[in-house]
């Protein structure tokens, strides 16, 4: 009799025992989906107000005239495309009339590069040379990478070490291509005019022409 009362004993105990882990595991999964669900809002968000700046700017400060919202969704989403992207210039393009030779250097120097700005950066997808073949020139590289943060963090610090004579971009789109071109000549034409301390910077995600502010 006290040994069927000791078993029964055990048995709820280890029941319990049971039942607490599987709380605990339970409230552990909880809070990881209130994290994951609040990274989620506000990806949410930052990609709204991405897609509100795209249909708000016009392709140049000077025109009244906005993208639609087809135009706008047709740039937020080739944006998001090009998100994992970057684009390296400089690189010499290997001679010889073997395209998978000349592969073979071009993987090999932009993994060096790469690594030079950041040691545990993993391999590209993909590599392509922009344009035609010629061996008198030096084409752009296109680098893929597996997510639009690792894009980020080397565009982030790119700055940090000497790349001479190399330079690295983001990917643009030919819509933020011509903007920042048209901005630029903006800029040029306002400081030829007199205009003093102007400078072309992002603000929230949107380059725009601004007044140098004094550092004092």
């Amino acid at each position: 009799m006290m040994k069927n009362i000791s078993d029964d004993v055990s048995s709820i105990k280890n029941e319990i025992r049971s039942l607490a882990t599987e709380q605990t595991k339970i409230k552990s999964e909880i809070a990881e989906l209130k994290i994951s669900s609040s990274a989620t809002n506000t990806k949410v968000s930052a990609l709204e107000n991405e897609l509100k700046n795209i249909k708000a700017t016009p392709i140049s400060q000077n025109t009244e005239n906005t993208i639609t919202y087809e135009d706008a969704m047709a740039e937020f989403q080739e944006r998001q495309a090009r998100s994992k992207n970057i684009i390296l210039v400089g690189v010499p393009e290997a001679k010889g009339s073997n395209k998978e030779d000349r592969m073979k250097c071009d993987i090999h120097e932009v993994t060096k590069i790469l690594k030079a700005i950041l040691p545990e950066c993993p391999e590209p997808n993909m590599i392509r040379r922009l344009g035609n073949y010629k061996p008198e020139t030096v084409r752009h590289i296109k680098v893929f990478l597996p997510s639009p943060d690792l894009a980020k963090t080397i565009l982030r610090n790119k700055a940090m070490i000497n790349l001479d004579p190399y330079k690295i971009f983001s990917d643009q789109t030919p819509y933020q291509q011509k903007f920042i071109k048209n901005l630029k000549q903006e800029l040029h034409l306002r400081t030829e005019n007199g205009e003093k301390d102007l400078i072309i910077k992002y603000v929230n995600g949107t380059p725009k022409i601004i007044r140098r502010t004094s550092k004092n």
